[in-house]
């Protein structure tokens, strides 16, 4: 069999288990995805209620624009303009509006980080994590990346020096 077609079939194997990874992630990320929904609701309700309705109209303007720009360069040119025309003192309660949502979003994520690994711990038969170096050795065994003798338990069980523990 030649190099390239090794190549080929390495190349295929990764791509058909990236394809699978993609799927079980967006079924896996749901609950983070419900959690900061929910949380840009309670935000944009916040807002309402300290900032006004305009504030919050601005804001949820700014966002669509700002999510439809990535494939749409007439709505990043429209974002522009709508963010030039802005008052200057518009622009500290917006931009807090957008640290404020980050924050929220970030808060969900560690959390739901927790929870999944919660859900990990919780099944002994699960597979092994997703990123975790166990996860990422079988990947690269099964796409034909032979690992090295004893490569996988050195990353995976790293001996901490004696020096670094407070020995001598």
């Amino acid at each position: 069999m030649s190099q390239n077609v090794r190549t080929s079939q390495r190349s295929e194997r990764l791509e058909r288990s990236e394809r699978i990874e993609r799927s079980e992630r967006s079924e896996r990320d749901k609950p983070l995805r419900d959690d900061v929904r929910l949380l840009g609701e309670l935000l944009g309700e916040t807002l309402r209620a300290h900032g006004g309705e305009e504030l919050f109209e601005t804001v949820e303007r700014v966002r669509a624009l700002s999510k439809a720009s990535r494939t749409d360069d007439s709505r990043f040119h429209q974002l522009a303009a709508l963010l030039a025309k802005l008052p200057v003192e518009s622009a500290t309660p917006l931009a807090r509006a957008f640290a404020h949502f980050l924050n929220l979003a970030n808060v969900a994520e560690q959390h739901h980080r927790i929870r999944r690994r919660r859900a990990y711990l919780a099944d002994p038969n699960a597979r092994p994590q997703t990123g975790s170096c166990q996860e990422t050795f079988e990947r690269l065994v099964a796409g034909g990346i032979a690992p090295s003798a004893g490569c996988a338990s050195s990353w995976c069980s790293p001996r901490i020096p004696p020096k670094c523990r407070g020995g001598r």
